[in-house]
């Protein structure tokens, strides 16, 4: 049992292609089909000369494409203590467990630790479906474990370093860590503990979070704050094209992110769909830009500010009204 044995089955995982990120004096992403072909990288890697990590997600459609996620990768970085982010990395590891999964522990070489973890069967590319699943396992894993390092947490475009490789700037040699923290030198042990891991599956553990999050979304919809909110219903309905920037800033964007419960993306999407149903007509303020209407909504959900009242409303609406025609 060699190392050519472990990385062919950790670094292609019973795909026929895969991506690797090469670090050296000219960085590049290289596509390999071929165990072969990556073997020069691998041998440099060992003798200091370059690092070499895995991709674990696919890139934008062309011909590198990898076809499906096989893995999740956590990294979790603390360049002042790097030891500290194992325990980080544990609490990860359990609750991966918990949910019925294996994950493996590889200390980078350099600022930390990351957590690897198989998902079986592999989320299949469906580019924007994908992108959710993926995103979605990782800030629950993170959420719920409460770890502090994980800044590489919610980059859907990591790579992951492999085992028994070398970390080129420390000389360190990459190696997966059992749970007491000591590193596991010799590859067979490796690959036994590699082989025997169960993957999650994702799709169907991200469903389940969806339909908790659906649950939370009908309680604050029969919430009576939301039913005394009912003319703000009535308004969208309506299209009320008067003051719409004072309406999304004030009303709109507070009432979908903290009443309904909407997530980011759906409540910009939802207003500048409202947006664009109304007519010119009264507009104060003149265009909108996507780009605001996102800044607007994460400010609202950052500092959880509620729906002003209607009166409130008609009041700014008047009063703007009164801005524009003195200006005319």
């Amino acid at each position: 049992m060699s190392y050519l044995d472990f990385w062919e089955r950790f670094i292609f995982g019973g795909t026929p292609r895969a991506f690797l990120y090469v670090c050296n004096d000219k960085s590049a992403q290289i596509y390999v089909e071929g165990i072969h072909e990556v073997m020069d990288y691998m041998i440099a890697s060992l003798l200091g000369k370059c690092d070499v990590r895995r991709s674990v997600n696919p890139r934008a459609r062309d011909i590198n494409t990898v076809p499906s996620i096989t893995a999740v990768a956590i990294d979790i970085d603390n360049p002042e203590s790097p030891d500290l982010t194992f325990f980080e990395a544990l609490k990860v590891k359990q609750f991966v467990e918990q949910i019925g999964g294996d994950a493996l522990i590889v200390r980078t070489g350099g600022k930390g630790h990351y957590v690897y973890i198989p998902i079986d069967p592999p989320i299949v590319d469906e580019e924007h479906i994908l992108e959710k699943i993926y995103k979605s396992l990782l800030n629950d894993i993170v959420n719920s474990t409460k770890i502090k390092h994980a800044d590489m947490a919610v980059n859907y475009k990591s790579h992951v370093r492999i085992p028994f490789t070398r970390h080129k700037e420390t000389g360190n040699v990459v190696y997966i860590i059992s749970d007491d923290g000591s590193p596991v030198e010799d590859p067979r042990d490796a690959l036994s503990i590699y082989e025997s891991m169960k993957g999650i599956n994702a799709s169907q553990y991200v469903e389940a979070i969806l339909q908790t999050e659906t649950a939370k979304f009908k309680v604050a919809t029969s919430a009576p704050r939301a039913k005394r909110m009912a003319w703000i219903d009535a308004l969208i309905d309506a299209c009320m094209p008067d003051c719409r920037k004072r309406f999304i800033l004030y009303v709109l964007s507070r009432y979908l992110v903290n009443v309904l419960g909407l997530g980011l993306e759906e409540s910009t999407e939802k207003i500048v769909e409202w947006y664009n149903s109304c007519s010119n007509k009264f507009n104060v303020g003149g265009k909108i830009y996507k780009s605001w209407v996102t800044s607007v909504v994460r400010a609202v959900k950052d500092k959880k500010l509620m729906p002003i009242g209607e009166a409130k409303w008609r009041e700014l609406c008047e009063s703007a009204k009164n801005e524009s025609a003195k200006t005319v």
